[in-house]
């Protein structure tokens, strides 16, 4: 065979379509119909800043003129009988005249941004309807409702992640995968039938777990931060996920469920709420405040045990000084923008971002590993210098007999001039571990500078065998060692049956997400509900609530003098969790 010169068409090599971003000209030729109707809506929105409506539009024919009658404008593009693609095969120009810049375009609609704004939606789901609004102002000149953007968005994650009543169809079938290219992970899957259609089954809960993540979990410190945080779809629910953390304070996404919405009284089993008294957290004489009668932060934690949230009170140091759910709150910000997606796209999205902290960790932590000058992670490292820089300025005085005990006189504190009080400590040190009246090394599971100073006094003992392995370069490195394996190779996932589906969204019509944007981003719990309450005015003339004394119906309303000595203008009632105390 001879060689092909350069820019020579080979047979059956080139496509026979093109596509003019700006611009649609006769003979233009199109892969779909979705292609020349986009091509259409562009060109007469960005140039030619004029509006058309749809004459026909068939699978073999798409046909559109100018909205105005005496306008000759028109487009006709058809897909042949024995052809594959679309062909523009007429074009007339406008002859109409702009009079004015109209402040919306009739044919920017929900699927022409959704296909514009794709990439930009897709590639970041955490993408802003706002800054759908401003890009397609910007863009074209034209400002598109809230709604639009809002519906525009949700179509493009329709077309990457399928439709969201497909997902719950589709979510066990991406989680078996999962197991299945990963052994050791585990799922579960629960679900009820409808009453009045025993046949169709309702996804409620689901939960998923990485074995990656299990075995990383056995280097990290032994606490779990759960918290909870919405899902803002077409459908409502709440997304639980499990956060550990490494000896460098890394967070490890350990597992993740989709429960029902609390308190929703939809999920189709008689079920009865269960008093706290009866499930063995409170007492029987235990009374717990309702949320709205809660006042201040000490009525709502009265009852909690002290061990919950007093770091004080954590005997053995069960918390590893993790008292909070910030962790969990760090990663919820994480998932975001990705609570708008389809189910399917918020497991695709956990496992590349999780597959992420592995790849990017795993590189240091095997650099930390070999370094044979560190026994630390990186960030513990860090708290020894500074903790032995400290400890140089601190006084020990041996106090022990039979044992290592030792009376540490911290460093002053006191400003020039001021009080100079020096603070005094007891540490002491034994084969595997140490005690100190500050309390940190039983709460921290390390080392404090007051133990340090009394390693160095009792003649040069090691302060790192006083160390939680947790913390050491060997933990933190089998940690992100875990491969992960994704689901993309056994397909997208994302198609409707062609039957019944498996699993369907709760019916019910409460489960679906409310008309108009999302009032808040929080979960609100007691501590809101107690300050959500309304004002409520109260009279002083008759004590009646939902007027003031102006407007009392009783004898003399309106007249000054009338007004009792009690009585005062600004007088009323603010009800801040339902009582009726005057403010």
């Amino acid at each position: 065979m001879g060689e092909v010169d350069e820019g020579e068409e080979i047979p059956g090599e080139t496509v026979p379509w093109e596509y003019s971003e700006n611009e649609v000209s006769v003979g233009a030729i199109y892969h779909s119909k979705i292609e020349p109707k986009e091509a259409v809506q562009r060109w007469s929105a960005k140039c030619l800043k004029k509006e058309f409506r749809v004459v026909k539009s068939s699978p073999q024919v798409y046909d559109v003129k100018c909205i105005r009658d005496d306008c000759p404008f028109r487009v006709h593009a058809y897909m042949g009988k024995y052809d594959t693609f679309w062909t523009v095969s007429r074009i007339e120009h406008h002859t109409c005249i702009l009079e004015e810049l109209e402040g919306q375009h009739r044919n920017l609609t929900a699927d022409f941004v959704a296909q514009y704004m794709y990439s930009k939606i897709v590639n970041n789901p955490g993408y802003e309807v706002k800054a759908i609004i401003n890009s397609i102002e910007d863009d074209f000149q034209y400002k598109i409702t809230y709604s639009k953007a809002y519906r525009a968005k949700q179509k493009a994650l329709e077309m990457r992640w399928g439709t969201y009543e497909a997902s719950y169809h589709n979510l066990p079938r991406v989680l078996n995968t999962l197991c299945e290219r990963n052994p050791g992970s585990y799922f579960e899957i629960k679900h009820y039938n409808l009453p009045h259609d025993p046949t169709k089954h309702v996804l409620q809960r689901a939960f998923f777990v990485l074995e990656a993540c299990i075995n990383a979990f056995q280097y990290c410190r032994p606490v779990i931060c759960i918290d909870g945080t919405f899902i803002t779809g077409r459908y409502k629910g709440t997304m639980l996920t499990a956060i550990a953390a490494d000896g460098n304070n890394q967070v490890l996404p350990l597992a993740f469920a989709f429960v029902e919405t609390a308190s929703t009284g939809v999920n189709g089993e008689d079920e009865e709420p269960i008093a706290m008294e009866n499930v063995g957290v409170d007492g029987p004489n235990v009374r717990r405040r309702p949320g709205r009668l809660i006042k201040s932060f000490s009525e709502w934690i009265e009852h909690e045990p002290k061990e919950k949230w007093a770091l004080l009170h954590d005997e053995g140091g069960a918390r590893y000084g993790i008292m909070t759910t910030n962790l969990a709150e760090v990663y919820n910000w994480v998932l975001r923008g990705s609570r708008s997606m389809p189910l399917v796209g918020i497991v695709e999205f956990y496992i590349y971002r999780t597959t992420q902290y592995f790849r990017e960790r795993y590189p240091k932590a095997e650099k930390v590993f070999k370094d044979h000058r560190l026994i630390y992670g990186q960030k513990f490292f860090e708290y020894m210098d500074k903790a032995n820089k400290k400890a140089a300025g601190h006084r020990v005085r041996n106090m022990g007999v039979a044992e290592h005990r030792f009376e540490v006189l911290c460093r002053d504190k006191g400003r020039r001039g001021g009080n100079h009080e020096r603070h005094v400590q007891e540490c002491v040190l034994y084969n595997n571990h140490c005690m100190c009246s500050c309390h940190k090394p039983r709460l921290y599971h390390r080392p404090c500078t007051h133990v340090i100073a009394a390693c160095q006094e009792a003649g040069g003992l090691n302060a790192h065998m006083f160390v939680s392995p947790y913390y050491m370069k060997d933990a933190i490195y089998h940690t992100w060692k875990s491969e992960i394996y994704g689901f993309a190779m056994a397909g997208n996932f994302t198609s409707i049956p062609d039957g019944a589906p498996d699993f369907i969204p709760n019916p019910h019509p409460d489960m679906k997400q409310q008309i108009g944007r999302r009032k808040t981003r929080r979960i609100r719990n007691n501590m809101d509900d107690a300050e959500a309450g309304p004002r409520v005015v109260i009279c002083s003339r008759c004590n009646e609530f939902g007027h003031s004394y102006k407007k009392c119906k009783s004898a003399g309303q309106g007249t000054v003098s009338n007004i009792p000595e009690t009585g005062s203008s600004r007088q009323g009632r603010r009800n801040r969790g339902g009582t009726d105390e005057v403010v």
